[in-house]
């Protein structure tokens, strides 16, 4: 049987591989490499994978003091979803093959400092690992340092590599793989995405498809026209996420400090004024305390998204992809602009939101989405995802 080999983040990219599991595993021998929180998220949904500790050829002396330093400073919510042996074996071999790219320890010191996990791009690693279980195929969805070390190696090594895309925007992932040509194809949600690609690379066209991706394929069926119910029964959600003042990479771009607090404060009020159901619902990497919101629930982060944008009406996020699934499943969307992520994308400037820069501005725009007659379409990916993709592997593998 033919091995396929999943390798993903947590958050979005983990749920495209939830998806495209279930359907490979009827075909082929599938192993899922769970980096970070994605290993968590399919421990729930009782999803068999392994993680980076797993494969002990990938492992040294030197990796595990550096994991064992690095995991000091993990504060106590990544060590209750991430296996404290997992931080030390992901942390250690990462800055160890950082340490291995550079002229010295000392520099790779002052990158890990500067940039976080960001520097990170553990291609020795995830050689041993992909030489160690010897897949026919690489597939991974659009996220930095392993997924992307991943397709660079099984390109080195001659192993067909497929990168699925998630988002809208190209800057999200997407680009730099069809720039740096560290994948052998690249599935895209709508034909836009993939003009952008080509138009920014030199990527070739039949190696683009408009596959659509897995997460999406639920939402298509939901009715775009679908009604609007009276505003004292409307209910929106914030697919919330930390907003630093200062991006994590790009240091020179700065946004307003304290964003993200005044957004929730103020929902928190309008949720009274306005008698709306409103819901709070927290990126799967960020733990964030909303004991003090008295006036809205909270929705479990770690829960599909699904059954949650049946009955929404509107959505209010940054970058979070759940504003794309709310576009798609009819939805209206609330997008919040000038943040430090303005750097990877805008729904805004892509005409699928009302776009705020402050707290103030809130209520304005989501009453004005509200009574929008129709909430615009989307034009995306024909067919079903999971069949696109799936016939695309079994294409490459025959």
């Amino acid at each position: 049987m033919m091995k396929v080999l999943l390798v993903c983040y947590g958050g979005g990219h983990v749920k495209i591989i939830e998806h495209l599991y279930h359907r490979m595993i009827q075909s082929f021998d599938v192993t899922i490499l769970a980096l970070t929180t994605a290993g968590y998220y399919l421990e729930q949904k009782k999803i068999p994978f392994t993680r980076v500790k797993d494969y002990k050829s990938a492992i040294d002396a030197r990796s595990i003091k550096y994991g064992v330093e690095l995991s000091k400073d993990l504060n106590q919510t990544g060590v209750q979803v991430i296996p404290i042996e997992e931080s030390i074996a992901y942390l250690g071999c990462s800055f160890r093959d950082l340490v291995d790219s550079c002229d010295s320890e000392e520099e790779a010191l002052k990158l890990y400092d500067n940039k976080g996990r960001s520097a990170f791009f553990p291609k020795k690693t995830l050689h041993y690992i992909i030489q160690s279980i010897s897949p026919d195929i690489v597939i991974t969805t659009n996220s930095p340092r392993g997924e992307r070390a991943a397709l660079c190696v099984a390109k080195d090594c001659n192993i067909p590599a497929v990168c699925i895309t998630d988002n809208v925007w190209i800057s999200a992932g997407g680009l730099d793989v069809a720039q740096s040509n560290c994948a052998d194809y690249i599935c895209v949600i709508t034909e836009k995405v993939k003009n952008e690609l080509l138009h920014h690379s030199n990527f070739p066209a039949e190696r683009i498809l408009v596959t659509g991706s897995p997460v999406l394929d639920p939402l298509k069926e939901m009715s775009i026209s679908r009604k609007k119910k009276p505003l004292e029964q409307v209910k929106i959600l914030l697919a919330d996420c930390e907003l630093p003042s200062r991006h994590p990479i790009k240091k020179s771009v700065k946004a307003v400090e304290g964003l993200d607090v005044k957004i929730r404060e103020e929902l928190n009020r309008l949720a009274v004024k306005n008698s709306w159901d409103v819901y709070f619902r927290s990126h799967p990497n960020h733990d964030i305390n909303y004991s003090k919101y008295k006036n809205i629930q909270e929705s479990n982060h770690h829960k599909s998204i699904l059954k949650e944008l049946e009955d929404v009406n509107l959505v209010i996020t940054a970058i979070s992809t759940v504003g794309l699934e709310a576009k798609i499943s009819g939805a209206s969307l609330v997008s919040i602009e000038g943040t430090v992520y303005r750097v990877a994308g805008s729904y805004e400037k892509l005409g699928l939101s009302t776009g705020i820069k402050s707290a103030h501005e809130l209520e304005n725009a989501i009453l004005f989405e509200l009574n929008r007659k129709e909430v615009d379409n989307i034009q995306i990916y024909a067919g079903s995802a999971i069949d696109n993709i799936e016939k695309l592997i079994k294409e490459i593998l025959r």
